[in-house]
Protein backbone atom coordinates (compact mmCIF):
# COMPACT_ATOMS: atom_id res chain seq x y z
CA UNK A 1 0.00 0.00 0.00
CA UNK A 2 1.44 3.38 -1.06
CA UNK A 3 1.17 6.31 1.34
CA UNK A 4 1.42 9.78 -0.22
CA UNK A 5 2.90 12.43 2.07
CA UNK A 6 1.74 16.02 1.64
CA UNK A 7 4.44 18.28 3.04
CA UNK A 8 2.56 21.36 1.80
CA UNK A 9 -0.03 20.94 4.58
CA UNK A 10 0.08 22.17 8.19
CA UNK A 11 -1.72 20.82 11.24
CA UNK A 12 -3.06 22.62 14.31
CA UNK A 13 -4.43 21.08 17.47
CA UNK A 14 -7.37 22.95 18.98
CA UNK A 15 -8.34 22.13 22.55
CA UNK A 16 -10.44 23.50 25.36
CA UNK A 17 -14.09 23.44 26.46
CA UNK A 18 -15.16 26.06 23.89
CA UNK A 19 -13.46 24.49 20.86
CA UNK A 20 -16.58 23.12 19.13
CA UNK A 21 -18.85 26.10 19.83
CA UNK A 22 -16.13 28.54 18.74
CA UNK A 23 -15.65 26.83 15.37
CA UNK A 24 -19.39 26.46 14.85
CA UNK A 25 -19.66 30.24 14.64
CA UNK A 26 -16.91 30.78 12.07
CA UNK A 27 -16.95 27.83 9.63
CA UNK A 28 -19.43 26.98 6.87
CA UNK A 29 -19.96 23.34 7.83
CA UNK A 30 -21.85 21.98 10.85
CA UNK A 31 -19.64 21.03 13.79
CA UNK A 32 -22.45 18.94 15.26
CA UNK A 33 -21.87 16.34 12.52
CA UNK A 34 -18.17 15.86 13.32
CA UNK A 35 -18.57 13.17 16.04
CA UNK A 36 -20.52 11.03 13.57
CA UNK A 37 -18.53 11.75 10.39
CA UNK A 38 -15.13 11.96 12.17
CA UNK A 39 -13.78 14.24 9.42
CA UNK A 40 -15.20 17.48 8.00
CA UNK A 41 -14.18 19.50 4.98
CA UNK A 42 -15.05 23.15 5.50
CA UNK A 43 -14.11 26.72 4.65
CA UNK A 44 -14.10 30.11 6.32
CA UNK A 45 -15.57 33.10 4.52
CA UNK A 46 -15.02 36.83 4.68
CA UNK A 47 -17.80 39.05 6.08
CA UNK A 48 -18.80 39.68 2.43
CA UNK A 49 -19.30 35.95 1.83
CA UNK A 50 -16.14 35.34 -0.21
CA UNK A 51 -13.76 32.41 0.29
CA UNK A 52 -10.97 32.97 2.82
CA UNK A 53 -9.54 29.65 4.08
CA UNK A 54 -10.12 25.92 3.54
CA UNK A 55 -9.31 23.07 5.93
CA UNK A 56 -10.19 19.62 7.24
CA UNK A 57 -11.22 18.95 10.83
CA UNK A 58 -10.57 15.59 12.50
CA UNK A 59 -12.05 14.44 15.76
CA UNK A 60 -9.48 13.52 18.41
CA UNK A 61 -10.35 10.01 19.65
CA UNK A 62 -8.34 10.51 22.83
CA UNK A 63 -9.74 13.89 23.90
CA UNK A 64 -13.42 14.74 23.38
CA UNK A 65 -12.87 18.50 23.71
CA UNK A 66 -10.08 18.75 21.17
CA UNK A 67 -9.61 18.22 17.45
CA UNK A 68 -7.07 18.54 14.66
CA UNK A 69 -7.19 21.08 11.84
CA UNK A 70 -5.32 20.47 8.56
CA UNK A 71 -4.79 23.29 6.06
CA UNK A 72 -2.43 24.39 3.24
CA UNK A 73 0.87 25.59 4.68
CA UNK A 74 0.86 28.61 2.35
CA UNK A 75 -2.15 30.01 4.23
CA UNK A 76 -1.59 28.49 7.69
CA UNK A 77 0.01 31.57 9.24
CA UNK A 78 -2.84 33.86 8.17
CA UNK A 79 -5.43 31.32 9.32
CA UNK A 80 -3.80 31.05 12.74
CA UNK A 81 -3.88 34.84 13.11
CA UNK A 82 -7.54 34.98 12.08
CA UNK A 83 -8.59 32.19 14.45
CA UNK A 84 -6.66 33.82 17.30
CA UNK A 85 -8.41 37.11 16.59
CA UNK A 86 -11.88 35.56 16.48
CA UNK A 87 -11.62 33.43 19.58
CA UNK A 88 -11.52 36.48 21.87
CA UNK A 89 -12.38 35.15 25.35
CA UNK A 90 -13.33 31.66 24.21
CA UNK A 91 -11.49 28.98 26.15
CA UNK A 92 -9.62 27.53 23.17
CA UNK A 93 -5.92 26.78 22.78
CA UNK A 94 -4.46 26.58 19.26
CA UNK A 95 -1.11 24.83 18.84
CA UNK A 96 0.88 24.23 15.66
CA UNK A 97 1.89 20.54 15.64
CA UNK A 98 3.02 20.34 12.01
CA UNK A 99 6.46 19.02 13.03
CA UNK A 100 4.87 16.11 14.92
CA UNK A 101 2.55 14.68 12.26
CA UNK A 102 2.30 13.94 8.54
CA UNK A 103 -0.72 14.62 6.34
CA UNK A 104 -1.17 11.53 4.17
CA UNK A 105 -3.48 10.13 1.49
CA UNK A 106 -4.02 6.60 0.17
CA UNK A 107 -5.31 5.77 -3.31
CA UNK A 108 -4.87 2.03 -3.90
CA UNK A 109 -6.77 0.33 -1.06
CA UNK A 110 -8.42 0.91 2.31
CA UNK A 111 -5.78 1.64 4.98
CA UNK A 112 -5.78 1.01 8.70
CA UNK A 113 -5.41 3.90 11.10
CA UNK A 114 -7.36 5.70 13.78
CA UNK A 115 -7.11 9.07 12.05
CA UNK A 116 -7.48 7.89 8.42
CA UNK A 117 -10.89 8.41 6.78
CA UNK A 118 -12.54 8.49 3.37
CA UNK A 119 -12.08 11.92 1.83
CA UNK A 120 -15.48 13.58 2.41
CA UNK A 121 -15.33 15.61 -0.79
CA UNK A 122 -15.25 12.83 -3.37
CA UNK A 123 -15.03 9.04 -3.24
CA UNK A 124 -12.44 8.97 -6.03
CA UNK A 125 -9.98 10.92 -3.84
CA UNK A 126 -9.48 7.85 -1.66
CA UNK A 127 -8.51 8.18 2.00
CA UNK A 128 -6.78 10.99 3.86
CA UNK A 129 -5.71 11.62 7.40
CA UNK A 130 -2.97 12.24 9.94
CA UNK A 131 -0.02 9.93 10.57
CA UNK A 132 1.95 10.29 13.81
CA UNK A 133 4.28 7.31 13.26
CA UNK A 134 7.70 6.86 11.68
CA UNK A 135 7.67 6.90 7.89
CA UNK A 136 8.50 3.67 6.09
CA UNK A 137 9.61 2.85 2.55
CA UNK A 138 5.98 2.79 1.39
CA UNK A 139 5.74 6.57 1.93
CA UNK A 140 6.45 8.87 -0.99
CA UNK A 141 5.73 12.34 -2.34
CA UNK A 142 3.85 12.86 -5.62
CA UNK A 143 2.06 16.20 -5.71
CA UNK A 144 1.82 16.05 -9.51
CA UNK A 145 -0.30 12.89 -9.25
CA UNK A 146 -2.50 14.47 -6.59
CA UNK A 147 -2.96 17.72 -8.53
CA UNK A 148 -4.02 15.72 -11.59
CA UNK A 149 -6.44 13.68 -9.47
CA UNK A 150 -8.06 16.86 -8.14
CA UNK A 151 -8.37 18.32 -11.63
CA UNK A 152 -9.88 15.09 -13.00
CA UNK A 153 -12.66 15.30 -10.41
CA UNK A 154 -12.98 19.10 -10.36
CA UNK A 155 -11.79 19.55 -6.78
CA UNK A 156 -10.88 23.18 -6.04
CA UNK A 157 -7.79 24.05 -3.98
CA UNK A 158 -6.81 27.16 -2.05
CA UNK A 159 -4.57 29.44 -4.08
CA UNK A 160 -5.61 27.89 -7.40
CA UNK A 161 -9.36 27.67 -7.92
CA UNK A 162 -10.16 29.06 -4.45
CA UNK A 163 -8.84 32.61 -4.34
CA UNK A 164 -8.90 34.34 -0.94
CA UNK A 165 -11.35 37.25 -0.73
CA UNK A 166 -12.42 36.74 -4.36
CA UNK A 167 -14.08 33.34 -4.89
CA UNK A 168 -17.83 33.01 -4.32
CA UNK A 169 -18.31 29.64 -2.56
CA UNK A 170 -21.33 28.55 -4.59
CA UNK A 171 -19.43 29.21 -7.82
CA UNK A 172 -16.62 26.93 -6.60
CA UNK A 173 -18.79 23.78 -6.24
CA UNK A 174 -18.36 23.88 -2.45
CA UNK A 175 -21.97 22.89 -1.81
CA UNK A 176 -21.57 19.77 -3.96
CA UNK A 177 -18.38 18.91 -2.04
CA UNK A 178 -20.23 19.04 1.28
CA UNK A 179 -18.46 22.11 2.67
CA UNK A 180 -21.56 24.29 3.16
CA UNK A 181 -24.39 23.83 5.63
CA UNK A 182 -27.69 25.65 5.10
CA UNK A 183 -29.34 24.22 8.21
CA UNK A 184 -27.01 25.36 11.01
CA UNK A 185 -27.12 28.74 12.68
CA UNK A 186 -25.23 31.87 11.72
CA UNK A 187 -21.57 31.93 10.75
CA UNK A 188 -19.26 34.46 9.16
CA UNK A 189 -20.48 35.26 5.62
CA UNK A 190 -23.59 33.08 6.01
CA UNK A 191 -26.22 35.67 5.09
CA UNK A 192 -24.83 36.48 1.64
CA UNK A 193 -24.17 32.80 0.87
CA UNK A 194 -27.72 31.78 1.79
CA UNK A 195 -29.21 34.67 -0.19
CA UNK A 196 -27.19 33.72 -3.28
CA UNK A 197 -28.43 30.13 -3.06
CA UNK A 198 -32.09 30.79 -2.37
CA UNK A 199 -32.43 33.57 -4.95
CA UNK A 200 -30.84 31.43 -7.65
CA UNK A 201 -28.06 33.91 -8.36
CA UNK A 202 -25.36 31.39 -9.27
CA UNK A 203 -24.43 31.88 -12.92
CA UNK A 204 -21.00 30.24 -13.00
CA UNK A 205 -19.33 27.12 -11.60
CA UNK A 206 -16.16 25.07 -11.97
CA UNK A 207 -15.65 22.48 -14.70
CA UNK A 208 -12.84 20.13 -15.67
CA UNK A 209 -11.58 20.99 -19.15
CA UNK A 210 -9.10 19.67 -21.67
CA UNK A 211 -6.36 22.14 -22.59
CA UNK A 212 -4.55 21.88 -25.93
CA UNK A 213 -1.57 24.22 -25.98
CA UNK A 214 1.80 24.95 -24.40
CA UNK A 215 0.73 26.27 -21.03
CA UNK A 216 3.12 27.55 -18.36
CA UNK A 217 2.40 28.76 -14.83
CA UNK A 218 3.16 32.37 -15.73
CA UNK A 219 0.25 32.37 -18.19
CA UNK A 220 -2.21 31.32 -15.50
CA UNK A 221 -0.87 33.93 -13.11
CA UNK A 222 -1.40 36.67 -15.69
CA UNK A 223 -4.81 35.31 -16.67
CA UNK A 224 -6.22 33.08 -19.42
CA UNK A 225 -9.68 34.22 -20.48
CA UNK A 226 -11.97 31.75 -22.25
CA UNK A 227 -14.04 32.94 -25.21
CA UNK A 228 -16.88 31.24 -27.03
CA UNK A 229 -17.27 32.83 -30.46
CA UNK A 230 -16.90 36.53 -29.69
CA UNK A 231 -17.93 36.68 -26.03
CA UNK A 232 -16.22 35.89 -22.73
CA UNK A 233 -17.57 32.80 -20.98
CA UNK A 234 -15.03 32.18 -18.22
CA UNK A 235 -11.43 31.82 -17.10
CA UNK A 236 -8.88 29.00 -16.83
CA UNK A 237 -7.77 28.69 -13.19
CA UNK A 238 -5.41 25.71 -13.12
CA UNK A 239 -3.54 23.33 -15.42
CA UNK A 240 -1.76 19.97 -15.14
CA UNK A 241 -0.82 17.51 -17.89
CA UNK A 242 -3.28 18.60 -20.56
CA UNK A 243 -6.21 19.27 -18.25
CA UNK A 244 -7.39 22.09 -16.07
CA UNK A 245 -10.21 23.56 -14.06
CA UNK A 246 -12.08 26.55 -15.46
CA UNK A 247 -14.81 28.77 -14.09
CA UNK A 248 -17.45 28.94 -16.82
CA UNK A 249 -20.94 30.24 -17.39
CA UNK A 250 -23.33 27.39 -16.56
CA UNK A 251 -25.69 28.22 -19.42
CA UNK A 252 -22.87 28.08 -21.97
CA UNK A 253 -21.77 24.61 -20.85
CA UNK A 254 -25.22 23.08 -20.40
CA UNK A 255 -26.39 24.15 -23.86
CA UNK A 256 -23.32 22.91 -25.76
CA UNK A 257 -21.94 19.95 -23.83
CA UNK A 258 -21.37 17.74 -26.87
CA UNK A 259 -19.78 20.29 -29.18
CA UNK A 260 -17.67 22.60 -27.10
CA UNK A 261 -14.33 24.05 -28.17
CA UNK A 262 -13.33 27.44 -26.87
CA UNK A 263 -10.43 29.81 -27.29
CA UNK A 264 -8.03 30.50 -24.44
CA UNK A 265 -6.84 34.11 -24.72
CA UNK A 266 -3.96 35.59 -22.71
CA UNK A 267 -5.37 38.50 -20.75
CA UNK A 268 -2.17 40.53 -21.03
CA UNK A 269 -1.48 40.25 -24.77
CA UNK A 270 -4.98 39.42 -26.11
CA UNK A 271 -3.46 36.54 -28.11
CA UNK A 272 -4.71 32.96 -28.36
CA UNK A 273 -2.67 30.49 -26.30
CA UNK A 274 -4.74 27.29 -26.22
CA UNK A 275 -7.91 25.46 -27.20
CA UNK A 276 -10.22 24.39 -24.38
CA UNK A 277 -12.83 21.61 -24.34
CA UNK A 278 -15.37 20.59 -21.72
CA UNK A 279 -14.64 17.18 -20.12
CA UNK A 280 -17.39 15.29 -18.27
CA UNK A 281 -16.52 14.04 -14.77
CA UNK A 282 -15.05 10.57 -14.65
Amino acid sequence: MVMLIHKNRSVFKLSGPDTFSFLQGVITNDMETLPEKEILYTVMLTPKGRFHFEFFLYRNPEEKKSLYLETPTAFAGDLLKKLSLFKLRSNVEIKDISQEVFVVTYHDESPDGELIFKDPRCEQLGYRGLYFGVLTERAREDESFYRSLCIDHCIPRAGFELLPEKTIPLEANLEELGALSFTKGCYLGQELTARTKHQGLVRKKLYTVGVDGDMIEEMLQKGVIIYGDDHKIGELLSYEQGKGIAKLRIEEVEEHKDLIYWQGILKETKTECCTIKYLPHK
